[in-house]
């Protein structure tokens, strides 16, 4: 017998994921640097050793809102549009610097 608890986790996992349909030319390692995951967790999470074109494969969402630094931002004007404090966001960051690209996860 399944334990009910066990099927509403299972139902709550399902609902937050995303899911990819793979495309010519697409490699699992492809799409997971696309998604910024794990390969062996990716297969874990699918129960999968492979993929094929049209397979569909799924990634948990991610709970964490990610904030990419552009050209000319600054630590004010980043917290500005995050709506945090300057001195979380320099936390969250670890550093005085930021860099073109960096992903900032708040």
């Amino acid at each position: 017998m399944i334990c009910k608890k066990y099927i509403y986790s299972m139902k709550a996992i399902l609902k937050s994921r995303i899911s990819y349909t793979m495309k010519e030319n697409d490699t699992l390692k492809s799409v997971c640097n696309m998604f910024n995951a794990n390969i062996s967790s990716i297969k874990l999470y699918n129960m999968i050793q492979d993929v094929e074109e049209d397979d569909t494969i799924f990634f948990p969402e991610d709970k964490k809102n990610v904030y990419v630094v552009k050209p000319a931002d600054t630590f004010y004007g980043i917290s500005k549009k995050l709506n945090i404090k300057e001195e979380d966001l320099l936390k969250i960051t670890g550093s005085y610097r930021l860099f073109i690209g960096q992903r900032i996860e708040f």
